[in-house]
């Protein structure tokens, strides 16, 4: 009844998720397991629980299922790669010979490890060794092998990933494969990313895309319409208007953005002249009186737009440039190219100094 009881409560809980490790040699001492949330991030786990001499871990989050796990037994690594997890037994026999169940996920991995990653990480570590002192009489030999053994492994590599993203779309090992290939982000299928949208693997991949995306120095501000706070609607055309304009996204909720009114209020004090600015708010909340008495106390007298985050329309400047740090500084000349980006608390001087270059 026990048991019943405790699979019943892992089904329901933890969806797609369950790790059970059967070791002859277990004596209850912990197993950790180490989490491949990103390509960036690893995080030890142990959530686990000893049953009947075996080992099971679960997780407690449906969104996060299916990720890459690495077991470690005592603090040590004991399973040479990262697997993947779907339900399945892992067969610990002792360090580095483990056996698993079939998973379709996972055998891909595995495979993918085989016959793709590991043949191309020592083609990179013999490439190291042509380096060496030592190599230097084996080298023409060395090389000749290492070339055509490179060649080979980099045409498998490359008709491999396109039939991993052709046969196995609907998996989550889709998105991994993805996420490792950083070039290949942009051209990712969005219904399986949307379908996995809060998975650890679609999270990064999103991040990506919009550190990829967004504007640099050099760029021409696209087309966009706004909205004024007073009701007026504006466009590139604000650019002709002066010399430069800056474009400031912040928020009266972001203590960075709040701490740079100063250095921005003295610098459209000092060159008015030459000089527009427009302060676009991504808001939290939709209070209106609030918003106005905090840029009237804070002596903001310049162009306002204000947004509430779920109401973003798709031609505003915050979706156009994909801004999702606060704040962020733009400075753009009267062509609507950017030529200053800063992003995070701006140095007052830096961007007088810059401007004063400007005006000769």
């Amino acid at each position: 009844m026990l048991k019943f009881i405790f699979l019943f409560i892992c089904n329901i809980t933890l969806g797609n998720d369950t790790l059970t490790i059967v070791s002859s040699e277990l004596k209850h001492e912990g197993f950790t397991l180490d989490v491949m949330n990103n390509i960036e991030q690893f995080v030890l786990y142990d959530t686990s629980m000893v049953f009947n001499n075996n080992f099971i871990f679960v997780k407690s989050d449906e969104n996060n299922s299916n990720l890459l796990y690495r077991l470690k037994k005592n603090n040590e690594y004991v399973t040479e790669w990262f697997f993947w997890t779907e339900n399945i037994k892992l067969t610990y026999h002792n360090p580095f010979k483990v056996e698993f169940s079939s998973s379709k996920i996972n055998d891909l991995y595995q495979y993918y490890n085989e016959e793709i990653v590991n043949p191309m990480r020592m083609i990179f570590y013999k490439n190291s060794v042509f380096k060496s002192k030592q190599s230097q009489g084996y080298k023409s030999i060395l090389e000749s092998q290492f070339y055509n053994v490179n060649n080979n492994l980099i045409s498998l590599y490359s008709n491999e990933l396109k039939n991993f993203t052709r046969v196995f779309i609907k998996d989550e090992f889709y998105l991994y494969i993805k996420m490792i290939n950083n070039d290949n982000i942009n051209d990712i299928d969005t219904e399986i990313l949307d379908k996995f949208e809060n998975h650890p693997y679609a999270l990064y991949i999103n991040d990506r895309k919009n550190k990829n995306s967004s504007l640099k120095i050099g760029d021409i501000i696209p087309n966009f319409e706004e909205n004024l706070l007073n009701g007026k609607k504006i466009s590139n055309n604000i650019f002709k208007e002066k010399k430069y304009t800056i474009i400031d996204f912040w928020g009266t909720w972001c203590g960075p953005c709040i701490k740079s009114i100063p250095n921005l209020r003295n610098v459209s004090n000092k060159f008015k002249l030459n000089l527009s600015i427009y302060s676009i708010a991504s808001e939290k909340k939709d209070n209106i009186d609030f918003f106005n008495k905090f840029i009237n106390d804070n002596q903001m007298n310049w162009n306002h737009i204000r947004h509430i985050a779920e109401s973003l329309k798709e031609n505003s400047l915050l979706k156009l440039l994909n801004i999702n740090s606060f704040p962020t500084l733009l400075i753009v000349d009267n062509s609507g190219r950017i030529i200053f980006k800063e992003v995070g608390t701006f140095d007052e001087n830096l961007l007088i100094n810059f401007l004063e270059a400007g005006k000769k």
